[in-house]
Formats: C-alpha cells, sequence, structure tokens
C-alpha cells in the first residue's frame, strides 16, 4: 500500500523549479573564474560577469522554469512545460549568437548576448540537479537537495575550491565515475559513447546530454529488493542482483548497491494492515517505499505505483518489477535503478524519523561520511563548473591576428564587432573573440605600412584553399574555430632573412625560407634565384628562364617580331642598342603588360647597319 502525493501545480510556484539563487549566481562565478584555465586562458571583464549573473538569475523568471527538465531515458519535462531543458539550452544559445551577431553585447534579459549566456548556463546547471533530470516538478514541495546548497552557499564555495579544469561536452571525466560502482560506471560510459550524440559537435545540447546522464547515473542506484512476506519482516536485499531480461537486454548478476550503501538495512514489513519497504541508514533514519502512512521516500524508477511516477519501466537503466503483480506482493521482486524522492529527503516532517539520508558506504564499497544531499553535490557541482567554463570558451573561441613579419599593417577589418565590444577595424597583433558558428568576414589591408602588397594568409602558419583572397569568411558552421583558438597570419610578401626573395617564395621552390642564396643559380640557367623571382619563373627548372626565345623577320620592311616567356602581374620594355659599348640606350617601348603564357612584340630596326634588342622586366 502506499499514500500518493498529489500536486497542483500553479503559476506562483514555479519559479521554485531551479537550484535557487545563490547556488545559480555561485556556480556562474565559479566557472566564469575558472575560464581563465582554458587554453587560450579567457578573461572575463566585470560588465561581462555581471550580465552573465544576472542572467543566471533571470532564467527563472515567470514560466521560464517549466522549460528545465530533461530525463535523457525517456525525452520527459515538467508537466506544462513547452520544450526539454536541452533544447531551452539550444534556444538561449542561439538567441546569444544572434545578439553577438546584432552588436548587442551588454544589454540585459532577453536581448544581450552575455545575458542570454548566462541563462544558457543556468539551463546546464539545471541538468546536475536530480529532480531536473528525472523530469519531477517541486513546486511544493521544494526540494530538499536545491534548499540544502542555498543555504549552505559559503560550504558551496569550499567544494568548488581547487578542483579540476574546464571540460568540453567530449570528455567525460574521471570524476564523473568516481565513487560509483562498476556496473553504473559501466552504463554511463555506454550512455556517453551511444546517447550523446551532440558532444563532438560544440553545440551547447552535447553539454546537458553529457551532465545529464552523469547525474542520472550518480543520483540512481543499481540494486534490487524482494517481498518475501515469511513473518513481520525481513532483510530484503542480498549482495548480488538477479540476472535479469530488460527490453534492451539481459544483465547479469552485479553488485546490490542497496544493500553495499545499507547492508541488511533495507527491510520489507508486512503488519495487518500495510505492506512496505524501509530503509534504514546508519544514523537511525527511516525512509518508506509503498506505505500508506508515508509518502515514498524512495522507489525504483520504472514503477508507477507511486505519487512520483516512474520512467523507462522495463529498461535496464530504469527498473523492472521481474517478479510478481506488485511491488509488494508477496514474493515481488524489483531489479533495477532506484532513486531517493529529493522532496522528502531533509524534511521536518515526513514519518516518524525522516532527515538526511546517511548510508554507510558509498556505491564502490567505501566509507560514506556526508549525506546523499552532499554527495550529490559534492560530485556534481564541480562537474558543472568545469563544464560550464567549456561552454564559455566555446562561446568566446579567439582569434589572433597578426603580420608573418615584424612590419606592422593597420585597418584589418571584420563584419562585426567583437564578443567583448571592439572592431570592427583593429591593427595586427591582437586577440579577438567570435560566438561559436556565428559566421564572421577577416579582411587585410591591401597594404602593410612599408607599402609591401597582400600576398596571403597563412592559418596557424600553414597555406590553405582560398588564403590569396583578402577577405575571409571565417567561424563557419562548418568549420568553427578550434577550442584552441587559431591564429590567422597576413603576410605581405615577407621576407624575414632580409635576402631580398619573400619567404613565401622560397617556401614554395624549395621547401624552406632558410640558407637559400640570392645570388645562387640553383638551376644554372644562368638567371641568379633572386633574378627568377623578380621575373617570376622557376628556380629550379632550367627551361624556366626569362629571355628572348625567338627574333623573327618580317618580310624586307627591316620589321621584327619578338616572342619571350611572360608571368602574370609583370610588365616589360624593349630596348634597342646600335653599338654594344654603348649599352641599351634606345628606348623601343614601355609598360607592355604581360600575355601569360607569352609576349609577342613586333618592331622596326632603327637605320643602322646592326640592332640589338633587349627586354627589360619593369618595377613592381
Amino acid at each position: 500500500m502506499k499514500q500518493v502525493l498529489t500536486i497542483i501545480l500553479t503559476m506562483s510556484a514555479v519559479a521554485a523549479f531551479g537550484h535557487g539563487t545563490p547556488s545559480h549566481q555561485t556556480l556562474m562565478d565559479y566557472a566564469t573564474a575558472k575560464a581563465a584555465e582554458l587554453n587560450p586562458s579567457l578573461i572575463l571583464s566585470g560588465t561581462c560577469s555581471n550580465r552573465m549573473r544576472e542572467g543566471a538569475y533571470d532564467e527563472d523568471n515567470g514560466t521560464r522554469s517549466l522549460d528545465h527538465a530533461w530525463n535523457p531515458l525517456t525525452g520527459g519535462m515538467f508537466p506544462l512545460a513547452s520544450m526539454t531543458a536541452r533544447d531551452a539550452a539550444a534556444d538561449r544559445w542561439n538567441s546569444m549568437v544572434s545578439a553577438f551577431a546584432a552588436g548587442n553585447i551588454d544589454g540585459g534579459d532577453g536581448s544581450g548576448a552575455w545575458h542570454f549566456l548566462g541563462r544558457a548556463s543556468h539551463l546546464i546547471q539545471d541538468m546536475t540537479s536530480p529532480l531536473h533530470v528525472f523530469a519531477l516538478q517541486h513546486a511544493a514541495p521544494t526540494c530538499k537537495f536545491e534548499d540544502y546548497w542555498q543555504a549552505n552557499d559559503a560550504y558551496l564555495r569550499g567544494v568548488l575550491t581547487g578542483i579540476g579544469g574546464p571540460l568540453h561536452s567530449n570528455t567525460l571525466d574521471a570524476k564523473s565515475t568516481e565513487k560509483l560502482d562498476a556496473f553504473s560506471a559501466q552504463r554511463l560510459q555506454y550512455r556517453f559513447d551511444n546517447s550523446c550524440p551532440n558532444k563532438n559537435n560544440d553545440d551547447i545540447r552535447g553539454w546537458s546530454e553529457v551532465i545529464a546522464w552523469t547525474t542520472y547515473f550518480r543520483s540512481t542506484f543499481w540494486g534490487e529488493i524482494v517481498f518475501v512476506d515469511d513473518g513481520s519482516s525481513g532483510v530484503a536485499t542480498a549482495p548480488l542482483t538477479t540476472g535479469t531480461t530488460f527490453s534492451d537486454g539481459y544483465v547479469g548478476p552485479q553488485t546490490n548497491t542497496l544493500h553495499v550503501m545499507f547492508p541488511n538495512n533495507v527491510r520489507w514489513i508486512t503488519t495487518w494492515y500495510d505492506d512496505y519497504y524501509e530503509i534504514t541508514d546508519k544514523n537511525g533514519y527511516i525512509f518508506r517505499w509503498m506505505s500508506w502512512t508515508d509518502i515514498d521516500d524512495f522507489c525504483s524508477c520504472g514503477s508507477a505505483d507511486t505519487g512520483a511516477g516512474g520512467w523507462g519501466a522495463g529498461q535496464q537503466d530504469s527498473s523492472k518489477l521481474a517478479v510478481g503483480g506488485g511491488n509488494d506482493d508477496s514474493g515481488a521482486r524489483t531489479t533495477g535503478r532506484f532513486f531517493f524522492d529529493l522532496r522528502e529527503l531533509g524534511k521536518s516532517t515526513s514519518g516518524s524519523y525522516n532527515r538526511y539520508c546517511y548510508p554507510n558506504k558509498y556505491p564502490d564499497d567505501t566509507v560514506m561520511t556526508g549525506h546523499l544531499h552532499e554527495y550529490f553535490g559534492t560530485y556534481l557541482d564541480q562537474l558543472i563548473v568545469r563544464y560550464n567554463a567549456g561552454l564559455l570558451g566555446l562561446a568566446n573561441r579567439r582569434v589572433t591576428v597578426s603580420t608573418v613579419d615584424s612590419i606592422a599593417a593597420s585597418d584589418f577589418t571584420w563584419s562585426r564587432r567583437d564578443n567583448f565590444a571592439n572592431g570592427p577595424v583593429f591593427a595586427a597583433g591582437s586577440n579577438f573573440y567570435f560566438a561559436a558558428k556565428s559566421e564572421v568576414t577577416l579582411t587585410a589591408p591591401v597594404t602593410n605600412q612599408a607599402g609591401r602588397a597582400f600576398h596571403r594568409w597563412l592559418k596557424d602558419g600553414v597555406v590553405f584553399a582560398g588564403n590569396t583572397n583578402r577577405t575571409l569568411t571565417i567561424n563557419t558552421a562548418g568549420a568553427p574555430i578550434p577550442a584552441g583558438g587559431v591564429i590567422y597570419s597576413a603576410d605581405f610578401h615577407a621576407d624575414l632573412d632580409s635576402d631580398g626573395m619573400p619567404d613565401w617564395w622560397e617556401e614554395q621552390y624549395f621547401g624552406t625560407s632558410s640558407g637559400i642564396s640570392s645570388n645562387a643559380d640553383f638551376d644554372g640557367d644562368g638567371l641568379s634565384n633572386w633574378q627568377e623571382y623578380r621575373a617570376g619563373t622557376n628556380p629550379t627548372d632550367a627551361l624556366s628562364r626569362f629571355a628572348i626565345t625567338s627574333i623573327v623577320a618580317v618580310g624586307v620592311g627591316g620589321q621584327f617580331i619578338l616572342h619571350w616567356p611572360s608571368v602574370s602581374g609583370k610588365q616589360y620594355r624593349v630596348t634597342a642598342s646600335t653599338n654594344l659599348l654603348e649599352g641599351f640606350a634606345i628606348i623601343v617601348q614601355t609598360n607592355i603588360a604581360a600575355t601569360p603564357p607569352s609576349n609577342v612584340y613586333t618592331t622596326s630596326v632603327p637605320a643602322s647597319p646592326c640592332c640589338f634588342f633587349r627586354i627589360e622586366l619593369e618595377s613592381d
């Protein structure tokens, strides 16, 4: 028998769906500070931090908190919700990106990018509250887990001191499985590998997925209880669970964590008027399931025969009534995962002795000193600060813009302000930030301060497709900025070794820009490496040579047609001499544009017994 808890949800009560203002803002503060440990480091201004704190608070305004639940096993959400918390997080994230793109960086509720980022952070923080992950409403009675940490903010700050570094959703940290039994750790790894489709996609939904599953396996316990009904009471657990076939597969005998945590203190009780289960913790506090005189304090995840409701019945990550018609029938066996109703644990009045629950052991069979609220919060709040810091890094991926050499260039431009309201015009050598998957264009100036023309972009020192365009479209949905940031370097014909030949040209033909002599003739065609660079020919190919390739006489009128190889972008002149001792003083034609791959020019021979022609490269 049982007593069913009936809740009437009123709009005035929905604001109770959350960790509470101090907890959310404390988690936000610590995540902001933790972001400094990202690589590259992210230092957020006071304005940024304040807007995010405000957002973390304002996310609970009005009816927003109705959308703050997501059960990863079933997709369940709170009653009256319009979407799951996972989808709500994506909605806030998209609003943040739109605000960044529109240049609304510091606006307040419903407008500013930083504020939306705080609201998105609130939603992933809610995925560390078990009732949000179970999708169990808690407007009234409230969640005593959340109440506990809200009332113990100083303790929370101590818990959050000296923890590990920021986490991306593509990582399941060792802290996630610490103190879990082996089977639960195995199932969490399975869900991480197979039930977190967005974890590798730089997508906030991946954060929600990983955190929700982590919370699910932290706050549910693999076990089995049996109602023997032989006398008035007896032990309901054994060291191992029974091998059981679930709807999604067979699970062999596993460690019964209820037996580990409460050794011989999970009991079935039968009286002339009631049949139920009870757990006695090491402090003597009693927690009941199925008693008609007490609201359920714990139950199996899949059991619908409880005021808390059930979910995923028959699946191995829920539970199954393997034997019997009811959980408290004689001979009944329930196998799977169990949870404690955090609306009941910690209440001053619920049954005779219901207070905080103090298990003897952790699920991994090591001694437990605190109560369940502390156990859940200590592990989950540490993890959410680290994951939240990683999310801040995702929203603020860094782009560094520089020049290849030491010669500065001014007036690089981009298509919008950055996350910190800089730009859109800036000089080289600065760091700039972009909201993840929010496209922006980056344009190099025509020349650097020495007047050298732009040649190409390098991305982290490497050439890439389209790098000769002055304007790049970067941070696209298909190619977002990586976690470690990216460096775009503008090459204005840089010559770091000052040999008169640009580094890019030396690397193109010789594979390196070091140790290449400008005076050497690598291919032995009579032209030095420097001359080959100036002419646009290949210094490693003797057949690629700047020279007149043919002179063809035209009729008897003294005209000749000159042929020579040409290169795009070059200009040439034709000079002549009737006496080589006097040089080529006769200018025949200047500013002859290249017509690759060869130029043709027709000229007349000056009135002289002989004439010599020369093709020269104009200055460029």
